[in-house]
């Protein structure tokens, strides 16, 4: 019974949204009169438009969300009393600042926070988190990516890593900041000078391997 019922499942995997559809989305629903914002006459700046593509997170509805929200709520009109969504409207309809930094330029300095990382580098992995934060990085993200590099890169060589990094993560999710950078600092340091193993990684691929295998053999016997 259990067979046949999975030989009759599928598995739909959804991704986020690359920043071309968002956009392209986004310019839809300005123009769109009828299920959209067309008939407001909405008049958006390019840089703003930027703004809630990069805040959405690949997710297209907090991109309408914020972007809906903007538009009817901005006291700003041009000549003609069309609503205006400029930078710094975008921003207060998604809580989110403005990057400091262009978007090469913000993957850099996050790829350098996850080699600093992995090279047990603390005081350089401290400098870079606090760049990508005072550029206006949700501090959540690096908190989310040390979370992941205690297991990835310490792993079983000291497991406790990722009990400190998961305690920083919920501290300033509590605190929030400035506070927040504290705690956080506190785990960075932490999962720099530990030691470092890769085995859980290794294991989980095998396993995920040996699963994969497993479950196309019985897709044949079925």
């Amino acid at each position: 019974m259990t067979s046949a019922i999975v030989s009759r499942c599928r598995i739909f995997e959804f991704k986020r949204l690359g920043a071309d559809d968002i956009s392209a989305a986004l310019k839809l629903a300005l123009k769109d009169e009828r299920k959209g914002l067309g008939k407001l006459r909405v008049q958006c700046h390019e840089d703003a438009l930027k703004h809630f593509v990069w805040a959405a997170s690949g997710d297209l509805r907090n991109a309408l969300n914020g972007l809906e929200l903007a538009a009817l709520t901005t006291e700003k009109r041009d000549s003609e009393g069309r609503p205006i969504i400029d930078l710094e409207t975008a921003e207060g309809s998604v809580q989110k600042p403005a990057l400091s930094a262009d978007e090469t330029l913000y993957y850099d300095i996050l790829s350098a926070f996850c080699k600093s990382l992995r090279g047990s580098d603390s005081d350089a992995a401290l400098y870079y988190s606090e760049r990508l934060i005072t550029a206006g990085c949700d501090p959540m993200l690096v908190a989310r990516r040390l979370v992941i590099h205690s297991s990835e890169d310490v792993g079983m060589a000291d497991p406790n890593a990722l009990v400190i990094a998961v305690s920083a993560l919920t501290a300033l999710e509590k605190l929030g900041l400035p506070e927040g950078r504290i705690p956080l600092s506190q785990a960075i340091i932490y999962v720099c000078e530990a030691e470092k193993s890769n085995s859980v990684v290794t294991a989980l691929s095998e396993a995920a391997s040996d699963a994969s295998s497993a479950l196309t053999t019985m897709y044949r016997l079925i």
